[in-house]
């Protein structure tokens, strides 16, 4: 029984060298273009099982990349999670802005509530580490450990000092600045949506190009069953 060989020549530019191969014992003509993996060195009359295996291997690569896409896209939506919550809490204090220390704390809190969810190396994390300063610096705000009220008496009379938060607030917001602060935050949300829209058409392609190599795979292995099934038959005549 003559064994069945496979022709699959390099292709220069093209990820998988599947685009031209050709199964010579059984005629199926295998020119459907795989895109997304390097095949390296040029290969020719591969046994059955050797193609298989080796385009086991190829979709192993190509579902690792999937997989990194769709780590990817969660990361994504993690992120812009984290930075929507903040930009919900900056205009929730109206087109103005916070007036008190204790309105600017909800911001401040909003921030760190993001930041937080994020890992500490994320990028995201870090500009919203930079927005958040920024704007602490900008309107004056800072917090200290809050004090109780404390009441003396001396020879001049009793005193009494109220309570303190600790927070302060020496420069509100005025004019158009909070709107730049919320701006601000909302142009980072853009970017993560924009790069999410980016790695979904990457996913949706490395799909499409996974459905092709199974689809050739398939029709590789119907054609080599049908091959032996010929030969067993001649065989037996």
């Amino acid at each position: 029984m003559t064994t069945t060989s496979y022709v699959i020549p390099r292709t220069t530019g093209v990820d998988w060298a599947l685009t031209s191969a050709t199964v010579a014992a059984t005629g199926v003509d295998a020119s459907v273009p795989i895109d997304g993996v390097n095949t390296g060195a040029p290969m020719t009359a591969m046994s059955p099982d050797a193609l298989l295996t080796y385009c086991q291997m190829q979709l192993g690569t190509i579902d690792g990349e999937i997989g990194t896409q769709m780590t990817s896209q969660q990361l994504q939506l993690r992120q812009r999670s984290a930075v929507e919550a903040v930009q919900s809490a900056l205009e929730a204090c109206g087109s103005q802005g916070p007036s008190t220390a204790q309105q600017m704390k909800t911001c401040v809190d909003a921030f760190d509530k993001a930041i937080g969810e994020l890992d500490k190396n994320d990028p995201v994390a870090r500009q919203l580490t930079e927005k958040r300063d920024q704007m602490t610096t900008d309107y004056g705000y800072s917090a200290q450990s809050p004090t109780p009220e404390i009441t003396e008496t001396t020879s001049e009379g009793t005193f009494t000092t109220p309570a303190s938060d600790g927070l302060s607030l020496t420069k509100p917001p005025s004019g158009e600045a909070w709107k730049g602060t919320i701006d601000s935050v909302g142009n980072l949300t853009n970017d993560i949506r924009s790069s999410a829209e980016i790695g979904m058409l990457k996913l949706q392609d490395l799909v499409s190009k996974r459905q092709q190599a199974v689809s050739l795979v398939t029709g590789i292995m119907g054609k080599t069953d049908q091959a032996l099934e010929d030969g067993a038959k001649a065989i037996g005549r």
